[in-house]
């Protein structure tokens, strides 16, 4: 390991170019940034596009998608699917199916384990398709520094940048972090 000393010198190449004006900036990485980013690349625009998840007052963030694919729709609906399963399980002899000595048991752990592994999947493809598109994909937190500029902090030394558009889109989403008179609600939301 003694050889890879001279490797903090080593250029890292950056997800996005500071040198030029993109045709648009989306702020926003949920189903409306994205397909919003992937239909102005259809029709031949340069596109950067900002996603960043404030943490939770318990630390959580999560990847591209939004709140539907990695907290709202998508986990509820596969969570309501394992309930249906064990709805349905009741009801297998008036389906024809005739029940054996198996007692079925559930696990919690498998069912929430394959429900993020299949949600870090979408994040994944969702990232894989940015780059596919050539949509430069800034995982940061981009504030406007005037109506042509959005700064941003980057990488692990937090350098400041700043990336130029002639056009914006925010497809910013956003959840509840100030609980006002409902202090014990912080504990659980």
């Amino acid at each position: 390991m003694g050889g890879l000393k001279g490797l903090k010198n080593v250029a890292v190449k950056l997800p996005f170019k500071t040198d030029k004006e993109y045709d648009v900036i989306v702020i926003g990485g949920g189903t409306g940034g994205i397909s919003f980013a992937s239909e102005a690349r259809a029709l031949g625009m340069s596109v950067a596009l900002f996603d960043y998840v404030s943490p939770t007052n318990h630390g959580s963030t999560w990847g591209l998608g939004g709140t539907c694919v990695n907290v709202g729709c998508i986990p509820k609906k596969l969570f309501h699917i394992g309930c249906q399963v064990h709805e349905t399980t009741h009801m297998l002899e008036s389906y024809g199916w005739k029940p054996s000595d198996t007692i079925l048991k559930h696990d919690w752990e498998i069912l929430r384990n394959n429900i993020q592994n299949h949600i870090k999947a979408i994040n994944f493809g969702y990232k894989s398709k940015m780059s596919e598109l050539e949509i430069d994909y800034v995982n940061a937190f981009a504030k406007f520094e005037n109506e042509k500029e959005v700064k941003f902090k980057f990488g692990k030394d937090d350098k400041e940048y700043t990336l130029k558009a002639k056009n914006f889109v925010i497809a910013a989403g956003n959840r509840p972090r100030d609980y006002p008179g409902i202090e014990s609600l912080k504990k659980y939301a």
